[in-house]
């Protein structure tokens, strides 16, 4: 059984119903709106499905793929999953399970400027897994933060049919474009509303609600070099050196695109990639 549940639905491109400036924040890992997003999303999702969640033996939340880097809806998932948690204890429910899905290839181009069709053929080169047998005979809540096109659903959906689990598959989403009409790529000025250049991007990494995203860490690497080398020293230090960790775990100093400005970092923070 497959269902889709978002909070938001946006008809119009002009007129949408969640501050552009926030969410774009929270796509740069602004934890703060992250907790706002996530903590709306779960109160709206108990008023439409608490007899799912009361009557499900085993529940799961798994956010959106990714390798080693947490997304900005895997933000958002650990307050969705702190009032999902508390409805379920103030019902006498088993707390949720959580899972993963796996992402193993990494790309450089900005997903939300794609079209329906150019997204698709790239995740076809990606490399997606899941825990088959954990998974089959729940009910598991696919999170992510909007709903362009489906295509992201429709890869998990294929899994979910290769492998023939069976449960129920709720796609849970902040928000979901509801006009075939509307452009994907109204996607990329909703992510970039709020971030124009890196002193907007100083700005989001010196708050004190900041938690590295994908996002963040992909802008900064594909920054113009000396424009970047002009703002490492105004980005906190043990900062730049999460940073690099982060972005060795996903392989970032391998791709031609980002290695300049990844060992550029390494050599501002004076040490190896490995240096506390």
């Amino acid at each position: 059984m497959y269902l889709t549940f978002a909070k938001h639905k946006i008809e119009d491109a002009q007129q949408l119903p969640f501050k552009a400036e926030e969410y774009s924040r929270f796509k740069f890992g602004d934890k703060a709106f992250a907790k706002t997003f996530g903590e709306e999303l779960a109160n709206d999702f108990i008023k439409v499905h608490a007899n799912t969640l009361l009557g499900a033996q085993e529940l799961v939340v798994v956010p959106s793929p990714y390798n080693a880097i947490p997304t900005a809806s895997g933000l958002m998932s650990v307050f969705f999953k702190e009032i999902i948690n508390q409805f379920l204890y103030q019902n006498n429910r088993p707390f949720l399970l959580e899972s993963k899905i796996h992402r193993y290839n990494t790309y450089s181009v900005d997903y939300s400027q794609l079209s329906y069709d150019e997204r698709l053929k790239l995740m076809a080169s990606d490399t997606y897994h899941f825990h088959e047998s954990f998974l089959n005979n729940k009910t598991c809540l696919f999170l992510d933060d909007i709903r362009v096109t489906g295509s992201h659903e429709q890869i998990i959906k294929n899994m979910l049919e290769v492998n023939k689990l069976s449960g129920a598959f709720i796609f849970v989403y902040y928000a979901a474009f509801n006009n075939k009409n509307i452009p994907p790529n109204l996607e990329s000025y909703l992510n970039t509303f709020s971030i124009k250049s890196l002193g907007d991007v100083c700005q989001v990494i010196n708050s004190p609600s900041f938690s590295p995203t994908t996002r963040i860490i992909k802008y900064i690497l594909n920054s113009e070099p000396n424009l970047l080398l002009s703002y490492l020293d105004k980005i906190d230090l043990t900062m730049l050196k999460e940073i690099v960790r982060l972005a060795l775990q996903n392989n970032y100093h391998h791709m031609p695109e980002y290695r300049g400005n990844f060992y550029a970092i390494v050599r501002f923070t004076k040490g190896t990639p490995f240096t506390n």
